[in-house]
């Protein structure tokens, strides 16, 4: 469904029935057989990133509220290049201009 925003899973002890979502400004209850949750990102967590404004974790805490268990965030997807101006978002630095032969190195 899209122009839609999870608020909460529906549970009832460890067993997941669907959302709660608010669509065109009203909350309504999906129930389903199989919950799977592909939250997105969760770059604004930090203070310096590329992702997107809307990377902001609420698919993570909404499972977390719901009592499940998050595990290897180590693995997240983050870019460790980019360009550190005033900007928002951040300038990503592509991997291949260092494929290119392009050195990164610092003010010093």
């Amino acid at each position: 469904m899209e122009d839609t925003f999870a608020l909460e899973l529906i549970t009832k002890g460890k067993t997941c029935y669907g959302a709660t979502v608010i669509h065109h400004e009203e909350c309504q209850d999906i129930l389903a057989a199989q919950t799977i949750l592909a939250t997105g990102g969760l770059g604004q967590l930090y203070k310096n990133t590329t992702n997107a404004k809307i990377a902001t974790a609420d698919g993570q805490a909404m499972a977390l509220r719901a009592g499940c268990k998050l595990q290897d965030l180590e693995f997240i997807q983050f870019h460790p290049t980019a360009l550190d101006r005033n900007t928002f978002p951040r300038f990503l630095i592509s991997e291949t201009v260092r494929g290119e032969g392009a050195k990164l190195v610092t003010k010093d």
